[in-house]
C-alpha cells in the first residue's frame, strides 16, 4: 500500500508540475504580448558576425524601441553603436556616421518611395520586436547560462540556386521565466554544409509604459550629407558669381557685396543641424554689423521655404530652390558655410555646424 501511495503521489506531482509549466506556444504568445503591449523597451544587444576570412566581428548596440505605430515598422527606435547611431522618430530615419561626422536623413516621402533602408536594414531586422513577427515553430528546450530556454525555429529560405541547395534557418531563444528574447541565430547552409552563423544576444532589457516618446539630441559638428558628389570650393578660390531673387522679392547678386565680407549659409529644410545653427544665431542676437549673410537653399522651393521661415526666424536674405548654386559652391552636405572676403575671394569653408565657427561673427 505504501508503494502504491508513493506512485499515486508522484503521478499527482507530475501532473501538477505539468499544469503549472506553460507550453512552448504559451511562452511564445506571452512573450509577443509583452513586447507588443509595452510602450518603451530598452535593450543591450551584441552581434557576433563572421566575416569572409573567418574572424568574428563583435558589435555592441544600445537599443531603445517605442511602440508608437510608426509607419513601415510600427515602432520608432534609437540605436547606438561605436560606428554610427540610427534614429527613427516621427517617420524620419537618420543615420549618424561617427568616423566622418556625417548625417544622412530620409524623410517620410523618401521612405514611402523606398522603405528598405529601415525594413531590410540591420536595425529593422535584428531586434526582438521585429523577430517576434515571424511564424515560429517550437524546436526544443535548451539550457543557457544555467537557465532554461525555449528554442523556436523559422525557415527563412529553402531553395536551389545555380545547382546549390541553399537553406537559411532562424532560431529564437526565449527565457520562459521572464518572457524575454535572449538570443537570435541566423544560420545559412549550402548543400547541408554550414556557411555562416550570425548570433545576436539580448540582455539588460527594461520595459516601461511610462516613457511615451523618444528623445535624441543631434551631436554638434556633424554634416548633413547628400549624394551629389560636387567638388567643394577651396580657400583662395574666386567665389562663383550669382544673381537671384530673395523670398522677399528683392534682386540680389554677389557683386553688390564687393567691399564687404559675406557669409553664405547653404542649408536645406530637412536638416537638423541647419536648424540648430539658425537657433544658435537667433539666441545670440545675430551676427555683428561687420558681416553680411545670405541663406541659400539648393533644394526646397519658395513655398516650402516661406512656410519654414514662418516657423523659425532667418535673420538674413533667403534664396530658395537654387540647385545650381549648391553645385557651383560644391555643397555636398548641410549646412555648408562659405566666407567670402571683400575682394570676392573665398576666405573660409566650413562643413557642418559648430558654435566655435559661428562665434567669430557674433
Amino acid at each position: 500500500m505504501t508503494n502504491y501511495l508513493k506512485i499515486i503521489t508522484l503521478i499527482l506531482l507530475t501532473f501538477l508540475i505539468s499544469c503549472a509549466t506553460p507550453s512552448p506556444e504559451e511562452v511564445l504568445n506571452d512573450t509577443i504580448e509583452k513586447y507588443n503591449s509595452t510602450k518603451f523597451i530598452s535593450i543591450e544587444a551584441t552581434s557576433l558576425w563572421p566575416d569572409m576570412i573567418g574572424e568574428i566581428d563583435t558589435t555592441i548596440y544600445q537599443m531603445e524601441l517605442l511602440n508608437d505605430n510608426s509607419p513601415h515598422l510600427g515602432y520608432g527606435f534609437i540605436v547606438k553603436q561605436e560606428k554610427y547611431d540610427a534614429v527613427y522618430i516621427d517617420g524620419t530615419y537618420q543615420i549618424l556616421e561617427h568616423a566622418n561626422k556625417a548625417l544622412r536623413t530620409y524623410d517620410s516621402v523618401a521612405l514611402s518611395e523606398d522603405n528598405s533602408r529601415i525594413t531590410k536594414g540591420i536595425i529593422g531586422q535584428y531586434n526582438p520586436v521585429a523577430q517576434l513577427q515571424y511564424d515560429w515553430i517550437f524546436l526544443q528546450d535548451s539550457i543557457m547560462n544555467d537557465n532554461k530556454m525555449v528554442v523556436y525555429e523559422y525557415i527563412d529560405m529553402d531553395t536551389v540556386y545555380e545547382g546549390i541547395d541553399v537553406k537559411v534557418i532562424f532560431n529564437l531563444y526565449i527565457n520562459p521565466a521572464t518572457y524575454e528574447v535572449v538570443q537570435f541565430d541566423r544560420i545559412a547552409y549550402q548543400d547541408d554544409q554550414l556557411g555562416q552563423k550570425i548570433v545576436w544576444t539580448y540582455s539588460n532589457a527594461e520595459f516601461s509604459n511610462e516613457k511615451t516618446a523618444l528623445n535624441y539630441d543631434l551631436p554638434e559638428g556633424y554634416v548633413s550629407m547628400t549624394d551629389s558628389g560636387y567638388e567643394l570650393v577651396k580657400v583662395g578660390d574666386k567665389a562663383p558669381d550669382f544673381k537671384g531673387v530673395t523670398l522677399a522679392g528683392d534682386s540680389i547678386s554677389l557683386s553688390q557685396y564687393l567691399g564687404k565680407k559675406l557669409l553664405l549659409d547653404i542649408s536645406v529644410i530637412n536638416c537638423g543641424y541647419c536648424k540648430e545653427a539658425l537657433k544658435y544665431i537667433n539666441e545670440s542676437d545675430g551676427f555683428s554689423n561687420n558681416i553680411q549673410t545670405i541663406y541659400i537653399n539648393p533644394t526646397d522651393n519658395n513655398k516650402r521655404m516661406q512656410s519654414y521661415k514662418e516657423q523659425i526666424n532667418i535673420p538674413f536674405p533667403v534664396i530658395a530652390d537654387r540647385k545650381d548654386l549648391g553645385k557651383a559652391y560644391g555643397a555636398n552636405g548641410y549646412p555648408t558655410f562659405i566666407l567670402i572676403d571683400e575682394n570676392g575671394i573665398i576666405e573660409q569653408v566650413q562643413e557642418g555646424y559648430t558654435k566655435e565657427f559661428l562665434d567669430q561673427f557674433m
